[in-house]
Formats: C-alpha cells, structure tokens, sequence
C-alpha cells in the first residue's frame, strides 16, 4: 500500500562485529554520572539559598511579587558613585525636604512602611529591582522605607565601586526620592538606609 503522505518507512540494521568492537572501544573512557542533573541541578539551588538569611529569602520572596511598572524604563547611571568605605555614613537631602524632617528620618521616626533587602543580588539586578521597589511604593503611597544594600564588599565591586556606594548614587537619582541617609543599628546600620518618598499625587 502507498501512503500520500510522502513519509518513508525506516530501516533498521544491526551493527557488525567489527562496529560494535568499534563503539565498545570508544566508551571506554565514559564515566557514568554520579547521580542525576536534575537532583543536583535542586541541591545546588537549596545549597545558594542556604547561604542567605531567612530574613533576606523573606523579603526576596515578597519583592519578587511586586509588578514591573512603565517606569522602570528610568536609566540610572553610576558616573556620579564615588568610593565608600564599610562604615561610613551616607545621606542626602533634597532642597525641598527641611532639617526637621530630615533629621526625624535619621533618627527612625518614621514608621517603615516596606523594606528591600539587596543582598544576593548582581549590580544589574540590583538596580532593576530598586527602581520597581520605588516605583511600586509610590503607586502604594507608601513613603517610609528601608532599603538593606549590605557594607562594601568585594563580590559586589565592579571597577572598584560597591553595592553601597552604587545604591547611594543611585537613589539621588530617582525624582521621588525625598532623602536617604544611614539607618540607626538596631535597623541594619550603615548596611542600610532609611528611604523617604514624596507624597504621591
């Protein structure tokens, strides 16, 4: 019987002696794998969480929901960020925030209405999650925040420049942002800051 279809039916032939002696010489040198990609692809994964604080996968956890939002086409650019050392105080003011708020966000009068914890994060990654974190908390009207960016270390350099210092820059950046400055110790210290957003409109 012809089938239209075109399709050819497959042959197939068993190997000679000579192939099979052939192949079995060419496996010699193949080990089996020890167990299978999938469980070690799964134990690796548990092995990186396990490297972060219960706290920091928290926060992950409930950042990870947050939507991406148009604004997050606002490039934030690290030509400003300057050297800063593990702990130093940082802050910035905008001209329109008075002393007296400003000095109420130092000393943590401000009940913290959301935090982002950075830690495990690439520099790229880092600032994308940042710029959705401020994007989303002011479509909420919060305005109280904590953003934890870790002291200087050497696994978030890039040309000599930290996760800190960069966070920093980047912050002043952002038109929303109000003030910024280093949180007191029982909220991370000078490995976070305290983040105040304008009331949104």
């Amino acid at each position: 019987m012809k089938h239209g279809s075109g399709h050819k039916s497959h042959k197939y032939c068993e190997l000679s002696q000579e192939e099979r002696d052939l192949f079995q010489e060419a496996m010699k040198t193949v080990k089996p794998l020890k167990q299978p990609l999938q469980k070690h692809f799964i134990e690796n994964t548990r092995q990186n969480r396990s490297q972060y604080p219960e706290s920091t996968l928290k926060l992950r956890r409930q950042n990870a929901s947050v939507p991406e939002e148009k604004n997050n086409h606002l490039l934030l650019r690290d030509i400003q960020a300057e050297p800063v050392s593990p702990e130093e105080f940082i802050s910035f003011r905008h001209e329109s925030l008075s002393l007296k708020l400003f000095n109420s966000l130092k000393n943590s009068k401000f009940p913290i209405e959301r935090c982002l914890d950075l830690h495990g994060y690439t520099i790229d990654e880092a600032r994308e999650r940042l710029i959705r974190f401020i994007d989303f908390s002011q479509q909420k009207k919060y305005r109280s925040l904590r953003v934890i960016h870790g002291k200087s270390s050497k696994k978030y350099q890039r040309d000599g420049i930290t996760l800190k210092s960069r966070v920093a820059c980047w912050l002043t950046q952002i038109p929303s942002v109000l003030g910024y400055c280093s949180c007191l110790p029982k909220d991370g210290g000078t490995g976070a800051v305290y983040v105040l957003l304008r009331r949104s409109m």
